[in-house]
């Protein structure tokens, strides 16, 4: 039995652009994230996803999960034109990799999209949390998202991988804004959610469910430089991939979500992890 809920993988979307033909082009992951409103039952969904995604598509467009026998949906986004009424929000930290949607900006097209998303009031794990409950280096995640642009044909078949917590503590004690993940990501997993694996033996303590704890940002590249023995200067330069991953963690989501519920008007129900 799989330690992922299977409505987990219906919360992640593949982002992508239109090529000459018409045909999409997959080129990075979005997550879908609800925070409840004033009246019960009712939440505001917001796509999650990087900074460097929105920037770097062009004519960006959403493919949605099919739900309940529906046709996956795909949508247009609007661009960041960075004008007055560009809808995208972004972390005012340009050092943190976070961006993000109001879904409900979208419009019409939602109206026959069942989304599945997550909630910010119980399916999420902050830093002060994961902290006072011994999350640390060694703990299991899984890393969900489309690398290399592997969306269904059909369907978003989302790519599930597992990793560690690589390097955490100093994302505790706020010297960095990211923390590190074991766990090899490619082009295309970036925005992609980042969950914390459940378990029943961490020292004491128990995880019975599993938790959103940040967005995949990029992977760590490893490079190595050929110098020229004659003039000592750099002859070629390889870059490769170390197999780690920089994740931002769920607080900075959080903060970047509440900027676009200000932008929007909107309030929010006060949020527990």
């Amino acid at each position: 039995m799989s330690l992922i809920p299977p409505t987990f993988l219906d919360k992640v979307v593949a982002l992508g652009t239109p090529d000459k033909d018409g045909n999409i082009r997959y080129a990075a992951s979005g997550f879908l994230y609800g925070q409840p409103s004033g009246n019960q039952g009712r939440y505001y969904v917001y796509l999650v996803t990087n900074r460097h995604v929105v920037k770097g598509i062009r004519s960006p467009q959403i493919r949605f999960n099919a739900l309940a026998g529906t046709a996956p949906k795909i949508l247009p986004l609007p661009p960041n034109d960075g004008g007055p009424n560009d809808h995208w929000i972004f972390h005012p930290d340009e050092d943190v990799d976070v961006a993000v949607l109001l879904i409900d900006s979208l419009g019409q097209g939602l109206r026959d999209v069942k989304m599945a998303f997550f909630t910010g009031n119980g399916q999420t794990e902050r830093l002060e949390s994961m902290k006072g409950g011994s999350v640390s280096e060694g703990d299991e995640v899984f890393v969900l998202g489309f690398p290399l642009g592997l969306a269904g044909a059909e369907q978003n078949y989302v790519i599930v991988r597992q990793g560690v917590i690589a390097r955490i503590q100093d994302c505790y004690e706020r010297r960095s804004k990211e923390f590190l993940i074991d766990s090899f990501v490619f082009p295309g997993n970036s925005g992609g959610p980042v969950i914390l694996k459940p378990t029943m033996f961490s020292y004491g303590q128990t995880r019975p469910d599993p938790k959103l704890i940040g967005v995949v940002a990029a992977y760590q590249p490893f490079v190595d430089v050929a110098l020229s023995e004659q003039t000592g200067t750099p002859r070629l330069i390889v870059q490769e991939n170390s197999g780690l991953a920089t994740v931002v963690p769920v607080d900075l989501i959080q903060e970047t979500v509440e900027l676009a519920a200000e932008r929007y008007g909107i309030a929010h129900s006060v949020l527990s992890s």
